[in-house]
């Protein structure tokens, strides 16, 4: 097993710059320890794991995965494929809406990884946060 360690680069998203970090979805899978074998279960440990990863940088506010979160498109389908093998969960199909929507596909984040964008000023609907990390 290879330990991929987050690496911070500057970002030009639409809006002033923003730095991020990039995680390999296996460092971020392999870290998951859902609570029950749900989906929504799986999206919240992995969602947790992202926001306690970047909390440092992130000052505290919580994480919006329309606004925050990116992965390459097949990296998405793969995500997927985790968060739904487990039992369906249908009180998180809004928040698993937000990953179907596309809203946070991006074709420049690199197969394979997770970027998580840095320094959010404002929350959202659909926030991330860290959970006991």
């Amino acid at each position: 097993m290879r330990l991929v360690r987050p690496t911070v680069i500057p970002a030009t998203p639409p809006g002033p710059p923003r730095p991020y970090a990039e995680f390999s979805l296996r460092f971020v899978l392999d870290r998951c320890t859902p609570v029950s074998p749900t989906a929504g279960a799986r999206l919240d440990a992995m969602e947790g794991v992202l926001a306690s990863l970047v909390r440092r940088w992130h000052a505290g506010a919580p994480l919006s995965p329309a606004r925050d979160v990116r992965l390459a498109p097949s990296t998405l389908e793969a995500m997927m494929r985790w968060v739904e093998a487990a039992a369906p969960d249908p009180a998180a199909l809004e928040r698993l809406g937000v990953y179907h929507s596309g809203a946070v596909a991006d074709a420049s984040v690199p197969r394979g990884w997770v970027r998580v964008y840095l320094g959010s000023e404002r929350s959202g609907p659909g926030e991330l946060r860290a959970q006991g990390h």
